[in-house]
């Protein structure tokens, strides 16, 4: 270094070099104050590049002393990565391990930061240092150490490196910083890893380590992410309270955990929403949804019901009501396998003082329990005879039978019948039925050998568009269809028909 300055005639540096000179004679004397004053002064008037310069030959001989740490910190914050020999790293390397040893009960919280900086940065150019480091410290291991360890491994994407590298150390009952564990748990969290970062999460509660409520959230917000019921559930009494969930994290909680847990856990976090001082209104029609489950769960479907017919209007916000939302209900609901019964039964619930919608509901769960129950027809016949139910049949209704053919239940002639008799004397036009359940219907009908004929009447019903599908799967289905279609109608001479299906 003194030979490098003293060739290179750099400005305001050969003017200084007597207390160069006087500096680098002073270093490995931890005693003498004057070390730092000297250093200082020379620093404050040369370039970067010979501050790093100097930097390096102070690194190659400074001894590890709690007393110089003031010269070993400016020394470590002036270096470059690219000024740092294996004579340099060597040294502190030796200085890292030494004052490990020391009486001292740990480094100084700046020596710490210089030294985490020092290696952070040679990390980005270095790309055998982890491995030196691992072998460095070998016999010499402490806290500091151990931890600046496992933030080499992070910084290089070695994650499950550092996890098991963590876990061996926790095993042992060894300490680390507990920042450096918690930032495992983030980037196992990241990495949907939520296994492993529970096992370290376990060790940081089981050791008292101090969390922080950042923590909490990275893992339980990514467990709910992931709809992992079991982490929401383990950790929902320690996390809940300890950390920020966003009102959509929160709703998607209570959905997650609604099927395994406790109404008290739903209404704890109903609380956590109200106290944020506004909770979205459809977030409001979810939690209500969730009590009438949990009602209907452990409580049976008239209590379920009844809870749901006295909050929809004020909370539920006339939300539309989909029965496959409500499984428990229509677990729970009872009917009966013969139409007159169920007729009987869903004629007295459309006499009750409920708001029409709910009425609606109602008799959509009977019709999909009686789907499921295989009594599709007993459906279709109690909709067909009773004027009163008919009036309330909707798009969902229909919908649902739709979706029955899709789900193994078969629609045999007799119910294709029954189907096209309701929409006909109820004057159902399904127009705003989605092309979809418009192409499956007319796939029902017209795979029938029975019933095709009543397909032209069907696409006048439901208003269907031939060639309406952007997606070619799909399109090239529609054309198979009505193939199939003309093919029947040459076959059994209806010719008109046959043109009109070429022209459309």
């Amino acid at each position: 270094m003194i030979r490098y300055l003293a060739t290179h005639s750099v400005p305001n540096v050969t003017q200084h070099q007597s207390d160069i000179n006087l500096l680098l004679s002073k270093v490995p004397n931890t005693k003498d104050k004057e070390t730092i004053k000297i250093f200082e002064r020379i620093i404050n008037t040369i370039s970067e590049s010979n501050k790093s310069l100097l930097s390096q030959n102070i690194l190659k001989i400074i001894p590890a002393s709690t007393k110089n740490k003031k010269v070993l910190n400016l020394a470590l914050q002036n270096i470059k990565s690219e000024h740092v020999d294996q004579e340099t790293l060597s040294n502190v390397l030796t200085i890292v391990n030494k004052l490990s040893q020391l009486k001292s009960k740990d480094l100084s919280l700046d020596t710490q930061h210089c030294l985490t900086e020092f290696f952070t940065n040679l990390n980005k150019i270095d790309k055998e240092l982890i491995l030196k480091f691992e072998t460095s410290i070998i016999g010499f291991e402490n806290i500091f150490n151990r931890s600046l360890l496992i933030s080499l491994y992070l910084q290089k994407g070695q994650i499950l490196k550092a996890y098991e590298y963590a876990k061996n150390i926790i095993a042992q009952k060894q300490r680390l910083r507990g920042s450096c564990l918690e930032l495992i748990i983030h980037h196992l969290s990241h990495r949907e890893q939520l296994d492993k970062a529970s096992q370290i999460l376990n060790s940081m509660i089981e050791n008292n380590y101090e969390i922080y409520p950042r923590t909490y959230s990275v893992f339980f917000n990514k467990a709910i992410d992931l709809n992992n019921n079991y982490i929401c559930m383990t950790y929902f009494d320690k996390i809940i309270g300890n950390t920020y969930i966003d009102n959509g994290s929160l709703i998607r909680l209570a959905e997650i955990i609604s099927d395994v847990g406790f109404i008290r856990q739903i209404r704890e976090i109903f609380k956590r929403s109200l106290m944020k001082g506004s909770i979205p209104r459809d977030h409001l029609a979810r939690y209500y949804r969730l009590f009438v489950e949990m009602k209907t769960r452990s409580r049976g479907f008239i209590r379920g019901f009844k809870f749901l017919s006295r909050h929809y209007e004020s909370k539920f916000n006339n939300t539309k009501l989909n029965v496959l939302d409500y499984p428990n209900l229509l677990e729970k609901v009872i009917v009966s396998a013969k139409e007159e019964n169920v007729s009987k039964t869903v004629l007295k619930r459309l006499s009750y003082k409920e708001p029409f919608a709910i009425k609606r509901f109602y008799l959509d769960l009977v019709v999909q329990k009686l789907i499921q129950n295989n009594n599709l027809e007993i459906a279709l016949q109690m909709l067909v005879n009773n004027n009163e139910i008919g009036k309330i049949i909707t798009d969902e209704t229909i919908r649902l039978i739709l979706l029955s053919s899709r789900s193994g239940h078969s629609m045999d002639n007799s119910s294709i019948k029954l189907l096209i008799e309701l929409l006909v004397k109820h004057s159902i036009k399904l127009s705003k039925l989605s092309d979809i359940y418009k192409l499956n219907l007319l796939r029902v009908v017209i795979s029938n050998e029975e019933s095709w004929i009543y397909s032209f009447k069907l696409i006048q019903l439901i208003d269907y568009k031939f060639n309406s599908f952007k997606n070619e799967q799909i399109h090239s289905e529609e054309a198979s269809l009505k193939d199939q279609l003309i093919e029947k109608c040459q076959l059994h001479g209806y010719i008109d028909r046959v043109e009109q299906l070429k022209k459309s």
